[in-house]
């Protein structure tokens, strides 16, 4: 089977910042993503969970793309400099999509 070298990048960033992550995403090329809840977790500061939260505040979400790796090249630095101010994690995998899983128009 054909295989294609992407990149994966996930973002754990909270609520309040998704539309913002997205808009900037979809401006800068990417083609799709995903955007799922985080239900708990812990990291810098301490554990956390959605549990008992009333607003979107502090709240987590967690958006996952995969791209070409020169997108990510062109992409990634300044969204990670916007990013770096809010409650946030950025990874980025390298990953093979199957040819055949990719739209070709």
């Amino acid at each position: 089977m054909d295989m294609l070298e992407k990149k994966r990048v996930e973002f754990i960033i909270e609520a309040p910042f998704v539309k913002q992550l997205t808009k900037r995403l979809d401006d800068g090329g990417v083609r799709g993503y995903t955007v799922t809840p985080a239900i708990s977790g812990r990291g810098a500061h301490g554990k956390w969970s959605r549990e008992g939260m009333v607003t979107d505040a502090g709240r987590q979400l967690l958006v996952i793309c995969v791209m070409n790796a020169q997108l990510a090249d062109s992409l990634l630095p300044e969204l990670c400099k916007t990013l770096r101010a809010t409650l946030s994690l950025v990874t980025i995998a390298d990953v093979q999509v199957p040819a055949m899983m990719i739209p070709t128009d």
